[in-house]
């Protein structure tokens, strides 16, 4: 038998559950489930906030306006840990791409980052937010990462150098041991950091160099894509001290 149900529709609700309760739909979601699902009264769906686990919902109507009726608290609200991405963005599609496997790799927080040579100046920060709420309701995924304001890059790395050790994928680097790399600075948050299409500038490169808690990782021979290497990196880090699974990971569950 399948562990889940292929065909369940899922769905994020942005308010507070808990089980017995009715929500009223607003619009959007509303317009979601009739005219897009093609759910009916009485239908059961599975619904999520990110905050407080998943719930099997019916639809049903309260004034002629669709709602949800919480039945059953089916999935708890996993313990999450903290694993950052800091990314210069793509273009549209490849952007979308992008954030779909950091959720699906288990990132908590994306940070857009300004770089010399990347080629896209601005995001639109809810688009992003939402491309991630799209991939955790298709991959039966509850935590889903904050996008964060996109903003330069001595800035995100001054905001979360207390708490992260930065992972730097460096096309020049010469070693041959990233996993030795990965398993420095035991405790932090581990925080990896994407160049765009460009590469690196030499300035960003030594201030990457000068940050106290910044390890260089190699990610092979080849020179990979950005998007490409930023799953492969994702890989290469919850493998060694993540959630596939790590010793290390247990220092990092709920790190602030």
């Amino acid at each position: 038998m399948p562990r889940f149900d292929r065909q369940e529709i899922r769905q994020y609700i942005d308010t507070p559950m808990s089980e017995g309760q009715n929500i009223i739909l607003n619009k959007q979601d509303s317009h979601y489930l009739s005219h897009v699902m093609r759910v009916e009264t009485g239908s059961m769906i599975t619904i999520f906030n990110g905050r407080d686990g998943a719930f099997k919902a019916e639809i049903t109507r309260d004034n002629k306006k669709i709602a949800l009726f919480l039945k059953e608290h089916t999935d708890q609200q996993p313990k999450t840990h903290k694993l950052a991405l800091i990314c210069a963005p793509l273009k549209t599609a490849r952007a979308e791409y992008q954030v779909q496997k950091a959720v699906e790799m288990g990132v908590s927080d994306i940070y857009p980052v300004q770089m010399q040579h990347g080629q896209i100046p601005k995001i639109n920060t809810e688009k992003w937010q939402r491309y991630a709420i799209e991939a955790a309701e298709q991959c039966r995924i509850l935590s889903i990462p904050k996008v964060h304001d996109m903003g330069k890059l001595e800035k995100i790395l001054g905001d979360l150098k207390d708490n992260h050790h930065f992972l730097f994928c460096d096309e020049k680097a010469d070693t041959d041991n990233s996993f030795k790399n990965l398993s420095q600075n035991e405790g932090l948050a581990p925080a990896l950091i994407i160049g765009p299409e460009g590469g690196f500038s030499q300035n960003e490169r030594n201030l990457l160099l000068r940050m106290e808690k910044t390890n260089i990782i190699s990610l092979g021979p080849r020179i990979l894509r950005a998007d490409t290497a930023c799953v492969a990196a994702l890989a290469l880090i919850q493998a060694e001290i993540g959630d596939w699974y790590s010793p290390c990971f247990e220092q990092n569950l709920n790190a602030e």
